[in-house]
Formats: C-alpha cells, structure tokens, sequence
C-alpha cells in the first residue's frame, strides 16, 4: 500500500512539472506545481558575486547548485521569480502535509546520506547540498539542506529565515540563522496577483509619467534639471549638481558630478536647492515611499533602470531615475558604494543628538528602501522637492503694516563700558536689543577679522565669551526665551521673514521686519577660525546647553532661502552673533546663596575619611542627606592617570578614571554615585541651573570661571582625557564619573560636567573609556541595593561557600564556588579527551589558562555523529565529560545561575573574572565564578574571540544540530542561546543535587 501512494504521489508531480529557461546564462530549470504555488524544483546555480560552489569544486554546483548569502540570493532568481518569504515557505509545507513529515516528503529519493532518502512525494527534490560559513569552510553536504527566506529575523538584524531538511528527520524546521552563511536558493514564481501589484512594470512607466515630467533652470549656474510630479510632490528628477564649499565630486572626479551630481556633507545641504525649492524633511521622503507604493517595494519603483551593479537597476516606474552615486566620508576621503548604494540626505536632525540626520538609501540587491540616521559629516546625493503652493506664511504681517505697529516699541540702551548705543525694540512683555551686540571681549571677532564686518554685523562671540558678553542689566536670552519671541512674532515656521532685516540678505532673502528686530546674516566662524554665510545665514546663541552628546548648546538660526526660524545646537566653539534681553523684574537667581554665606552654613558639615588602601586622608561635606567626598579621589590603579602624566596634577586635581576603572575605586563604606545621586545633589544645591556656581570652588578656574563653593564641595576643574592618551581642558571643566551606563550593555555612561563660563551643572553621557574625576559617595545606613554584595566585601561573603574538587582521572584539581543553592566548578575543564577537544590556537599553554575547548558531542560524551543529529535520549543529570558527582548543566541550570546572581543584565559582570577581558570588559567576579574569555573554536583548525568572549556549553541540545549555551561578553549581560554543536566551547561542569556516596573520581567540594 505503501508504494501505491508513492506511486500516486509521482502522477500527481508529473503532472504539474515543467520548465523554466534563465535567460541570463541559458540554464533551464525543471519547475513543479504545488498546491498554487510554482517552485523551481532543482536549486539555483545562477553565478554571482556572492555565491560559491560547495568545497569550491563545480562539479558540486552542477549537482547541487551554488550556495548564496543571503545578501546575494535577494535578486540572484530570474525575472518573474523571486525568493520566497517565510510566508511562502510555510504554505508550502501545509501544502504537502505539514512540517512534521515535510522533510520526508520534499526530500529526494536520492543522494541523502545513511538512509536519509526522501518519498518526493510532490517533484520538489530537495538535494542535501549542504551550506558555507562566512570564514569559508563548507559543511553537511549529503545530511543537510538549507534553503534562504527573503525574510529577515528582525529589521536590520544580521540574521535570516530558512528552511532545513535534515537526513534522519522527517520534518522540515524554519529557524535563522546568519546571513553571512551560503545556503541554497529555491526560487518561486511570481503570482499573478502581483505581490507589488501597485508596482507599475517599467514597459508601462513612459505612457504613464509623461504628463508629470518638466524641467527646471537654476539661475545660479545655469544648469537645468528634470523634474517628476509624484503624487502631489514635485521632485528634482536628477541629483543636485551645484557647486559649493561642503560638496564634492565621487572620487573627486568631475565625470563622476556630471554622471552622478555632488556629494554634500548634511550642513552643506542645508541651502543647496534653488530658489523655489528645498532639501526635504523626513516626512516629506516618507510621503514619496508612499505614494510609490511603499517602502518595501520603493526601491525597484525608484531606482534607475541602468547603471546599478550586479543586475541591481530598478523599473523607474515614476521617472525618479535614483543613481548608485554612493557616499563619502568627510574625515578621511574615503570614497565607496558608487554603483551599488544610493543615499539622499534630509533636512531632518535626530532632535537627541546633534551629529546626527536622516537619510534615505537604496541598495543594488534589495527592493526596498530604507530611512535611518548618520553623522552629518558624511557625504550623500541632494534630491529638492519644489516648495508647496499654499505659503506657509499665508498670515504673515507685510511690510507696509509694519513701522506704525513697532514705532511705540522702540527705544535704546546706553553700553556703559564703552559708550555703544544699541537700538531696541519690545514685542510681547520681551525687551530686545534691535542690533547684534558689538562689545569686544577675548572670545569675540569680526567677521573676516574686518572691523568693518563688527560695525555691520556686531561680534562674533564663543559661547562662552557670549555668557557675560551683554551690559548690566541684560542678559543672554534662554532657549526658551527665544521661542517665546518665535511664538510672539506667529510661531516659527513664518517667524524668519518676520524677524528678518528688509536688506542685506542675499539672493532675495530680504524679511518684512515686522517688529522692528532686524536680523542681519552676519554668518559664523568655526572653530578653526574659518568664516562662513555672512550675507545668508544668521546665528544666536542661547544662553542654555544642550543636554545630549557632545560640548553643544542651543542657537537661533534664520536663512536667507528660507521663512522659518529654527532652534537647533552647535558647538559651543563657534561663533555666532548675541541679541541681548533685558532682565525681568524679578530676577532669575534669587534665592542663590552668595559666598559671604557659604563658610557658616557649612562648617558643621564637614569631615574627613581616611583611605586604608593607600593612608590618604580626604575632606568630606554633608550636602541634604548625602555625605560626599569634598575632594577628587587620587588612589592610584591600573586604568587611571594623572593629567597630562605630571604626578603635581594628581596632587592638585586627583586621578582621571575611565568608567571601568571607577567602578571599585572608592575605599569600604563609599561609592561611586548613580545619576540619580547626582541629581539629588544637583537638587540639593538650588538645581541644575545654578548648580555649577554652588558647587565650583573659588579658586583654580581660568577666566573668571571661579565659583561660590556654597556648600564645600570645592568642584575642581581637573579637565579630562581620551583612550589615545590625550589631555583637554585642566583649568575650565571638571567631569565626575556616574555609576550609571547609558543603556544596557551600552559603550556610554553618565557623568556630571560643570563649566568655566556657565553656572548650570548637566548630565551628560559619553564613551567609557574617556578619563574622568571621580567623587565618592558614603553609602546610606539603608543600603540601596541591599541584595548586592560589593566587590571589595566580595571575598569575605564568598569565602564560605568556595571549595574544590579532585578529578582521579588526571589528577587535576578545580576550585569550585556555590551560587545560590548550585555548586559550580570556578574553572574551566581541563581534561583531554582522544578528539573533540583542543587548546586555543593549539597551544598548550592555554588550556592551563583558560582549559579546553569541547566540542558538543565530546563534551556530552557522545558519539560524534551526534554533533549533527543524535536520538539517544539524554537523562539528567547528564555526566557528559564531567567528574563523578558532577554533570554538564541544563539551559535550566544556566538559567538559575544568572537569575542567582541578579538576571542576565548583570550576569556578564557579576560572573566575569576581574582580569583577562580585552577592551576594559572585566568582571567584578562578586560570586566567585571567575568567568574567563577563552574564546572559542572549529574542528581544530579555527580559533576566534580570546579574551573577548565566554561560552558554555548546556546539556539542552535544539533542532538538529544545534545545543543551548550561555556567552559571556565585554559588556554586563550575559545571555543563553544556541549554537552549532560542531563548535567548540568551555565547560562548566554543576555539581549533582544528591551525588551517590563512594565517589571514587572526585572529592567531596571542602571549604578551603
């Protein structure tokens, strides 16, 4: 009975068997009809770039076809066929009868190793062909078959879906794996509901776009440009070509802007687009992916339809005609991706950081297109969208209304320390100065360094020469002081040409001046003294930081080409123009207290601890409930240094610290403080805006940067340093360390930064690995994390628990630790085994350091065809390759460990040994457990991630070939995942629940 439904099976495929010729390289394949799906029914063995044949032998691609990453398998099929999603995948194992028996049923009745045969019951001849890793070896041909998805395990994730057949299981899985990998491509047909069916084919696309197509002339340099009407957009249907300062050709080759158009850096994008038309916002790009059909089919709707490599152009279906121009990175010259990638820039910010703007993208072998942010300083293609017809300041004031509506307001302002007179203008219950600020100080220039620019345009000061720049009685307006003048003159979308002057301005950039204000475009200078946009652009400063990345703070800015006003942030070494704002009656810093005060209120306060490590004595201070240090650690380790490597700045300003190196720095009973125990005494001291004044000392700031030191904490400006060794800022700012990172696992952490020139003090976040101050903090009578156990008390908690254990088969001995109500071994295994397990590197010398690398079957001691599949039933426990009375831990097991030790966002530091990790990834060990990165291994030959990593091996094996293991890594997770149990990894060997008595292989754990 058997065979007559194999029989039938056969009938059934014949009679929906075709075939399929590529008309690419004339290769014709044999295609079959299952349920209403076309498949081809033998792998692809179309050649490209990112394909090989197994073992690197054709005789191999010409019986299994080539193996792709899953990169090149996105347009490897021929046109009307497409690699199938997960989706489609999984109707086609429904449709021959579900997963379970999928595998025997796809599999063909040949060349399947040990029996491992299918039925082919429907024509698909699935052939075991194996697959390749990233690092080039091969592996399962003749067990395995491993076919891509088009589907991804995640947006922008490194990994993909595929199906797998396996030779002794009947079923089929769907599991991801990494892209890098080459599997197999079974190629489906498009159905005749187009999966784009919006999508326009590129032989309809002429007919239906000539109606949207124009042209435009740049009266700046004559040159024309193609234009398209998409949806109610207009577009610039060819890239920006105009020459400016921040723009360059690809490889700085002029035939590259002629094929191409330039490359401009975010800034220089700014004001790139003609008069009429502008650099679009995000939103606006998302408009266009929309109106194209979306933005998973965006790309081929886009892309030109040549110039693109690797078979990558598009279908141009709306006349965009996208070109491959590629990019350029601005801090070195470097050139890349012309003729595969495509990026135009947005005039959108990402509001929390400011190097960063939004792109779009699109890719030679992807259909889609994407959105995503970068540094500003690389360089993308311009595409302008011409500028909608309803003006976005329909209600804007003109001119000839505004003199008699301002003249009541006006007025002037006498500087007393140099006789200036400075016109002024109130709008709303704000007093203005109605000029740009001309007192010289250090940190001001004239434009051009003409002091002819200074008597047009005022000074362009710092922001830190900005901060007390204006006369008594005036100040230097706040962010949101600003934006209550934008919202004074009708919000900030129309508030340029409202604030702007009648003349001046460039290329028609004149404002109507409604309020009297008169912005003139006094340009800027950067930090290196070059000077830019006088006559276009002009610049505030505000009188408040940014609180994101970098040494920023917020400015106002209006363009010549535009309307709006904008509120963004800049370095605070540039220079920019100062408006001045009269002070409100009542004034901002009313209850500060003022120095004459500061001795008496805190001389009760005050103390002093004594360092036992190294006998220094500091001062301490009461501040609210908080007893700091009132002076910078100078206790000397391995990641800190004294400024600029002169042992007199550590006497003066204590040690520099990076954040790893902080975390253990402070004497018994004290701690390195969270951000929240910053801001408490932020908090405590009268706020973060004049936080800075309270907290400075009095003496040793340059510039006049000196504080109140109300309260006696003496905050001194130590400056800090970079992981390349160099020294900045001893003198104007301090940086004190937090204990807070800035995500999990995260490269950032918090720190407290107070300034010469400002009284604030602000959060902020930045690399770990930079040298900061650090203040100690003495720990609450409520210990706030009471279930922790410090580092330095680590010893002492653990001493108890810590054992050893003899294995009688070598002699070797192993420390062992318990952990919650588990007794693990404290280091790795070392014993060795005939096969299946190594030495890093094949040295012996890292066994003794870090043991041996098992693979899985080895480590279970198992058969090694069980590292491929193995239906031996596993018991627990598990003794695997462990000694008596102790086995090889379930995925369960290695879960309770790090649930034990406070979960798997602290499990990589609490676990991790406190030497050997690269790239300051060492552990506080506060269990014991002495973690060590001993990397890992393939069949002997391959060796990667000494010292960067530590993996585990589980009893749990999952799928066919893979087992759960727990990595370690230089962050403060760790994690329990799967692995391919070829590989080869450390062991950690739990000790039983109930050993049996007699144990003749291994001591019972004593307490040393």
């Amino acid at each position: 009975m058997k065979k007559i439904l194999i029989m039938v099976g056969m009938l059934i495929a014949c009679s929906m068997a075709g075939t399929l010729k590529d008309n690419r390289d004339g290769k014709t394949y044999k295609t079959v009809k299952i349920g209403n799906q076309v498949w081809m029914a033998e792998n692809l063995n179309y050649k490209t770039k990112e394909s090989v044949c197994y073992g690197n032998k054709d005789a191999n691609c010409k019986e299994y076809g080539r193996l792709y990453t899953w990169g090149g398998a996105q347009n490897a099929c021929p046109a009307g066929w497409h690699l199938p999603t997960k989706e489609e995948w999984e109707i086609l194992l429904k449709n021959v009868g579900g997963k379970e028996t999928a595998g025997r049923a796809l599999k063909s009745r040949h060349g399947w190793n040990d029996d491992g045969n299918g039925f082919d019951n429907y024509g698909f001849s699935a052939l075991p062909a194996g697959h390749s890793y990233r690092i080039g070896s091969f592996e399962s041909a003749g067990y395995f078959a491993y076919f891509w998805s088009a589907s991804q395990f995640g947006s922008g994730s490194r990994y993909a879906y595929h199906v797998n057949l396996n030779y002794s299981f009947e079923g089929a899985s769907m599991i991801y794996d990494d892209k890098g990998y080459g599997y197999s491509v079974r190629c489906l047909q498009n159905s005749n509901e187009e999966r784009d069916a919006s999508l326009v084919r590129p032989s309809e696309a002429g007919a239906a776009n000539k109606q949207n197509q124009g042209s435009v002339k740049d009266s700046r340099d004559g040159k024309t440009y193609k234009t398209v009407k998409i949806g109610n957009q207009t577009w610039m249907a060819e890239n920006l070509n105009y020459k400016t300062k921040e723009s360059v050709c690809y490889g700085n080759k002029d035939a590259n802007c002629k094929e191409y158009g330039r490359l401009y850096t975010w800034g220089g994008a700014q004001n790139a687009c003609p008069a009429g038309w502008h650099l679009p916002t995000k939103e606006e790009w998302e408009i266009l992916l929309k109106n194209v059909g979306g933005k998973e089919t965006a790309g081929r709707a886009l892309k030109s339809r040549h110039g693109w490599n690797d078979d990558g152009n598009g279908f141009d279906n709306y006349g965009f005609s996208a070109l491959p121009a590629g990019f350029r990175n601005n801090l070195n010259d470097y050139f890349s991706d012309a003729g595969y990638y495509a990026y135009f820039w947005s005039a959108s910010q990402i509001e929390s950081n400011s190097f960063y703007a939004y792109r779009m993208y699109l890719y030679y072998n992807l259909e889609d297109a994407r959105m995503n942010y970068v540094n500003k300083y690389y360089g993308f293609s311009v595409r302008c969208l011409q500028n909608s017809n309803e003006e976005r300041d329909a209600s804007l004031v003109r001119p000839s209304e505004a003199g008699a509506a301002n003249k009541q307001n006006q007025g002037s302002v006498k500087d007393s320390r140099d006789g200036k007179t400075y016109k002024t203008v109130k709008i709303g219950n704000q007093t203005w100065m109605a000029e740009n600020l001309n007192y010289k100080t250090k940190e001001s220039v004239c434009y051009g360094n003409k002091d002819a620019n200074c008597k047009e345009y005022g000074r362009l000061y710092t922001w830190g020469g900005a901060q007390n720049a204006c006369p008594a009685g005036w100040h230097l307006p706040t962010k949101e002081e600003w934006e209550i003048l934008l919202k004074n003159v009708g919000g900030k979308e129309t508030a340029g040409r409202a604030l702007k002057s009648r003349h001046g301005w460039n290329d028609d950039g004149n404002g109507f001046d409604n309020y009297g204000f008169s912005a003139l475009p006094a340009g800027g200078r950067l930090s290196y003294g070059y000077f830019y946009y006088a006559g276009r652009n002009a610049y505030f400063w505000s009188a408040s930081q940014y609180e994101g990345i970098g040494d920023d703070a917020y400015r106002m800015g209006l363009y010549y080409v535009d309307e709006f006003a904008r509120m963004d942030y800049s370095s605070k070494n540039y220079g920019y123009s100062v408006r001045c704002l009269q002070n409100s009656n009542e004034e901002r810093e009313a209850s500060l207290v003022r120095p004459s005060e500061a001795g008496a209120a805190n001389k009760q306060n005050q103390g002093s601890v004594k360092d036992s490590r190294d006998g220094k004595t500091y001062k301490t201070v009461k501040i609210g409930n908080q007893t700091w240090m009132a002076e910078n650690l100078n206790y000397k380790t391995k990641e800190s240094v004294c400024y600029g490597n002169k042992d007199a700045n550590c006497k003066e300003y204590g040690r520099l610290y990076t954040w790893g190196g902080a975390q253990n720095a402070c004497p018994a009973g004290w701690h390195l403080p969270t951000k929240e125990e910053w801001e408490i005494l932020l908090k405590n001291v009268g706020g973060k805006e004049t936080a800075g004044r309270a907290l400075k000392s009095r003496h040793g700031w340059n510039d006049d940067g000196n504080g109140f030191d109300n309260y006696g904490f003496s905050a001194l400006p130590a400056g800090s340093s970079y992981s390349n060794g160099y020294f900045y800022d001893a003198g104007y700012y301090a940086f004190f360390w937090s204990a807070s990172q800035y995500d999990s696992d995260s490269d950032s952490a918090y720190y407290m930064r107070l300034y010469y020139n400002y009284g604030g003090a602000y959060m902020f976040n930045g690399n770990k690995y930079y040298g900061h101050s650090v203040r100690c903090l003495q720990n609450s009578n409520e210990e706030r994390d009471a279930s922790l156990v410090r580092p330095s008390e680590a010893g002492a908690a653990n001493k108890q628990n810590q054992g050893s254990v003899k294995d009688s088969r070598d002699g070797k001995t192993y420390k062992t630790v318990k952990i919650g109500d588990q007794v693990w071994m404290a280091e790795n295994l070392n014993v060795k085994t005939d096969e299946g397990s190594w030495c890093y590197e094949n040295k012996p010398e890292n066994c003794e350091r870090y043991g041996r690398l098992y693979d899985w079957a080895t480590a279970m001691d198992l058969p090694a065809f069980c590292n491929k599949t193995c239906e031996i039933t596993v018991e627990y426990p598990h003794q695997g390759i462990c000694p008596k009375g102790y086995h090889v831990p379930t995925r369960e097991e290695l879960e309770t460990l790090m649930d034990a030790v406070g979960g798997s966002s602290v499990a990589g530091s609490k676990l991790k040994s406190t030497s050997d990790w690269s790239n300051r990834g060492d552990g506080t060990d506060v269990y014991g457990f002495s973690a060590l990165p001993a990397g890992d291994g393939f069949s002997g030959d391959i060796f990667y991630d000494v010292a960067d990593s530590a993996i585990f091996w589980s009893a749990s094996g999952t799928f066919t070939h893979y087992a759960y293991t727990m990595g370690l890594g230089n962050g403060e997770t760790g994690n329990v995942s799967y692995n391919a149990r070829l590989r080869a990894f450390s062991i950690r060997c739990l000790k039983d629940s109930n050993p049996g008595n007699g144990d003749e292989s291994s001591e019972e754990d004593s307490e040393e």
